[in-house]
This record gives structure tokens, C-alpha cells and sequence, in this order.
């Protein structure tokens, strides 16, 4: 197990970059956080095995479909143990985890339809 911090630019915004990182790290057994920094960057941690980690880095370094990626850092960081993989809202404490089934179904539903995106 490790966990990773890892930010990312481009043009991310607006595109379910958010929603789609979370229907992936949750495919992936992944667990941690993803939410927009005050630049609006994308920030996450993300912790699990290895190799899912390396699938998760790679699918971050395009993101969804609509989306520009011009940076990723990432940077090794200790164990937190998450519980679950959820969106942390900018500017607030609330947050939608992986685990509700019905927001996880309507994330799909949207992406599928609004970027001909296939989870």
C-alpha cells in the first residue's frame, strides 16, 4: 500500500474531471479524496497498491475526455488509511463518497451522456 498527493493543471474545469476520477479510483480500489485547489487545480490523495495506483496515475495524466492536461506532480506521502474515495467540495466540508450508489449511478449517467464517455 502507498499513498500518493498528486496535483494536477490544465484545462480541468467544468468537465467532471472531479466525478470521473472518482468512478475510476473506485473501480480501481483506490481510496482518498479528490477536490480543487484555490487555483483551480486538481488535488487528490490517493491510496492503494501499486499497481492500481500506476493504472490511476495514468488515467490522470489524460483525465476524461473533454479534458487538457498540461501538468501532474505527485509526491509520495504516509498512510491515512481512507476509508472510501469522495469528492471534498472547495470551500466546505462536505463531500459525496464513492459509496453512495445513487450519486455514483447519476455521476455514470452523466458522463455518459453530456461527454459520450464510457466508465
Amino acid at each position: 500500500m502507498k499513498c500518493i498527493q498528486i496535483t494536477i493543471s490544465g484545462d480541468i474545469q467544468g468537465i467532471g474531471f472531479r466525478f470521473n476520477a472518482t468512478h475510476i479510483a473506485y473501480s480501481l480500489n483506490i481510496k482518498g479524496f479528490v477536490t480543487y485547489t484555490s487555483v483551480h487545480d486538481i488535488y487528490m490523495e490517493a491510496e492503494g497498491e501499486e499497481n492500481s495506483l500506476e493504472s490511476f496515475i495514468e488515467w490522470c495524466t489524460t483525465g476524461p475526455f473533454s479534458s487538457q492536461v498540461s501538468g501532474i506532480i505527485m509526491k509520495e506521502t504516509e498512510l491515512k488509511n481512507y476509508q472510501s474515495f469522495e469528492i471534498r467540495l472547495t470551500g466546505n466540508k462536505q463531500t459525496a463518497t464513492s459509496s453512495n450508489l445513487t450519486a455514483r449511478n447519476q455521476v455514470i449517467r452523466y458522463c455518459k451522456e453530456i461527454f459520450h464517455y464510457s466508465l
